[in-house]
């Protein structure tokens, strides 16, 4: 006790950052598992725990060094093996005892901080302390085992060396095999296994602590081709700059210090690269749900009706576009979505540009077939070529209320021309059937100031639906009825363009797709996307005024809605609240990630945290002792007359090389991640009509990663230079070692 006392006088430094390093692992193990939830996957965190293992050891022997003498002189008296390990590990055991409940503490803290933002449990159950202790665990392991390595050394070597510099050996070489080994079983894992369907995240722990294991192996083949590299550089060169950089570089404590380093950074890396992946589907996501930047549902309002009102209070078309769907099935055949892509562009194209659904260039083939034509009139006139006997003339109106109406024309014997009212085509509506009670030649049908003449009807089958045949004589000039096959418009029988996404199987007849107005509809497939609005990765996009051609009325199951611009004007939203629905705007992603998919980002944020944090603390350990040591060598070059500028320009090129091989070893090692790792876990929920994640490679992580590794190896040379010119100088150091 009187010696772990002692110690922490003497060590104060060593021993708190030892005790800071267990509370950073701690903290970010229970936080991160307090973040999964208790749906979620607690192994999670196990690449923090890998990590623990290559950082704890820093802080350690940098413990272990600074109580060389006093450890030695316990060896020297002859202390049993025992005592001896006790005087090591004893004061950094207690070390990482009070860092593990800081940690906890911390991490109570800082869920307490997040508590309502991330929906954390008031109840988390035992499962974040089990981890918890597990971490600390790992810490204390790992520090009694280095104390232990310490313990160990043979007595000649620790009272002659002043370092702990030795050559490559037995355990090094294993030590190479198996990360070599471990990074193949994490790349053949990842690569055989794809992630599958369910409701909660499923995943090997294989695949989640790859990171971890990738990390590791990158710092460690950085060391080793470094140590082996350097001395044949070295040997070649004629400059004392190059070889002062290079002997620093491969020094025994900045091996450690790399190598743990780079592991957190590629920890770091995979993490934010796994969180970025799965907002950036949520929000993709997100925005294929909502088809645009408002949405206000009309569950009252047929889709003619919808489409007319986004013409009356949006003339020109600049903030409304009237949209449906039907996504009550899986199938891609079967989910469909139409909006009135004569708007698209301008209410939705910037906001879906980046969701997967390239819509843009395909809407002038979509619209290529005959739209619906709304027309108005108080009126309807019918003409005949024999007025020889009486005849009824029947025509069939869908109105802007989603109702039906007919309106009858009785031509009695010898009446050519026959006029009756309507008053449902004020506002407007669209003509969808013709019938006549006794065979009869029209010469002349008009709707107010409309020429239905004009255009091309064809017969349609007993139940309603149309055919393909169009009726004998050119439109325009006169129209045969028989009252055994009523006529429909032509436009209503065209094949309908449409976007695919998700491979829909289609009838052995062909491609059909469901109407509008209840049945099928013959279809062309104008191009594949992998998403599309409304309908996400399954199901097909049509025209609206296209569909609505010949439709009877919306079926149910077809969802009605208007799509607006985020800057509609307040008087054009208040329209459509006065039509009975409420705009809702965009949210962002949570509502397409959401229960144990969302608390895993979480999670994987606060490794992402918790990894640099670890990374940046492995820079301050010995930071002291290696300013002193850096101070001497500098006294020493000078003693011995190397030039300033010499010794300026070992500086720098120390900090670039460890900058640079450490850079480009963090963005090799988290670019394989990303690819592998990453792209094999689970991050968000599957299904054949959700989005595929996308790319797992994040450029803009990936370099921010790399180089902030970088930064943080330059920095901890930079950190102990601070002030060598000044206190550099012999005599004063000599002083101060008397």
């Amino acid at each position: 006790m009187v010696r772990a006392l002692r110690a922490v006088r003497a060590h104060g430094g060593a021993l708190t950052l030892l005790a800071v390093t267990s509370a950073a692992l701690v903290a970010a193990v229970v936080l991160a598992v307090l973040a999964t939830g208790p749906d979620g996957r607690p192994a999670t965190v196990l690449p923090l725990l890998l990590l623990g293992l290559v950082v704890v050891p820093v802080p350690t022997v940098e413990l272990a060094r600074s109580r060389r003498a006093e450890v030695t002189l316990v060896r020297v008296r002859g202390a049993a093996p025992g005592r001896v390990l006790g005087a090591v590990a004893g004061p950094a055991a207690a070390a990482v005892v009070v860092g593990a409940v800081t940690g906890t503490v911390g991490a109570l803290a800082g869920a307490a901080v997040v508590r309502e933002r991330w929906d954390l449990p008031a109840s988390p159950g035992a499962t974040p302390w089990a981890w918890g202790g597990v971490a600390a665990g790992v810490a204390l392991l790992t520090a009694v085992a280095c104390s232990a390595a310490v313990a160990r050394e043979p007595l000649a070597t620790a009272l002659v060396r002043p370092g702990w510099r030795r050559a490559a050996g037995v355990v090094d070489v294993v030590a190479g095999v198996a990360l070599l080994v471990a990074v193949g079983v994490v790349v053949q894992q990842s690569l055989a296994g794809a992630p599958g369907a369910g409701d909660a995240p499923p995943g090997g722990a294989v695949v989640l602590a790859g990171s971890a294991v990738l990390g590791v192996a990158a710092g460690h083949a950085l060391v080793v081709g470094l140590s082996t590299l350097v001395p044949a550089l070295a040997a070649g060169g004629r400059s004392s700059a190059v070889l002062l950089a290079l002997r620093r570089v491969v020094s025994g404590d900045q091996r450690a210090r790399t190598r743990a380093v780079v592991a957190a950074g590629v920890v770091a890396v995979a993490a934010l690269t796994a969180t970025t992946a799965a907002g950036g589907w949520a929000d993709r996501t997100a925005r294929l749900d909502l088809g645009g930047p408002v949405r206000v549902a009309l569950d009252d309002t047929d889709a003619l009706s919808a489409l007319l009102l986004t013409r009356d209070l949006d003339p020109e078309g600049r903030w409304l576009m009237a949209a449906a769907f039907d996504d009550s099935r899986t199938e891609a055949e079967l989910r469909i979505a139409w909006l009135d892509l004569a708007r698209y562009e301008r209410v939705s194209g910037d906001f879906l540009a980046g969701a997967g659904a390239d819509v843009g260039p395909g809407t002038g083939a979509l619209r290529a077939a005959p739209a619906v034509v709304p027309v108005t009139g108080d009126a309807v006139t019918v003409a005949r070529v024999d007025p020889a006997r009486a005849v009824t003339v029947s025509l069939t109106l869908l109105t802007a209320d989603a109702g039906l109406d007919t309106a009858t024309v009785a031509l009695g014997a010898g009446e050519a021309v026959g006029t009756v009212a309507v008053s449902s085509c004020a506002r407007a509506c669209v003509v969808v059937g013709l019938a006549a009670t006794a065979p009869v030649e029209v010469s002349g049908l008009g709707l107010g100031t409309t020429d239905l003449l004009a255009a091309a009807w064809t017969r349609a089958e007993p139940s309603g639906g149309p055919t393909d045949g169009t009726v004998d004589g050119p439109a325009g000039s006169s129209l045969t009825l028989d009252p055994s096959a009523p006529l429909a418009p032509s436009a209503a029988t065209a094949p309908i363009p449409v976007l695919t996404a998700g491979r829909p199987a289609w009838p052995d007849a062909g491609p059909a797709v469901p109407g509008i107005g209840g049945g099928s509809r013959p279809a062309t497939a104008t191009g594949d996307r992998t998403a599309l609005p409304l309908v996400g990765a399954a199901g097909l996009l049509a025209d609206l005024p296209t569909a609505l051609a010949g439709a009877v009325d919306s079926v149910s199951g077809v969802q009605v809605l208007v799509l607006a611009r985020a800057d509609t004007p307040a008087d054009v939203l208040a329209g459509l609240r006065d039509a009975g629905g409420v705009p809702v705007g965009f949210g962002g992603g949570d509502a397409a990630l959401e229960g144990p998919w969302a608390a895993e980002r979480h999670a994987r944020s606060v490794v992402a945290v918790g990894a640099g944090a670890l990374g940046l603390l492995v820079l301050l350990a010995g930071r002291r002792r290696r300013s002193l040591a850096t101070r001497r060598d500098e006294a020493v070059l000078r003693l011995v007359g190397v030039p300033r500028h010499e010794r300026r320009r070992a500086d720098v090129l120390e900090t670039g090389v460890l900058a640079g091989t450490t850079l480009l070893a963090t963005a090799a090692a988290g670019c394989l991640a990303a690819v592998t790792v990453v792209a094999a876990t689970e991050l968000v929920p599957t299904g054949v009509t959700r989005p595929p994640l996308g790319p797992t490679v994040e450029p803009w992580v990936l370099l921010l990663g790399a180089l902030g590794t970088a930064a943080a190896a330059a920095l901890g040379g930079v950190l102990v230079r601070v002030g060598t010119a000044r206190h550099s100088d012999p005599a004063r150091l000599l002083e101060e070692g008397s």
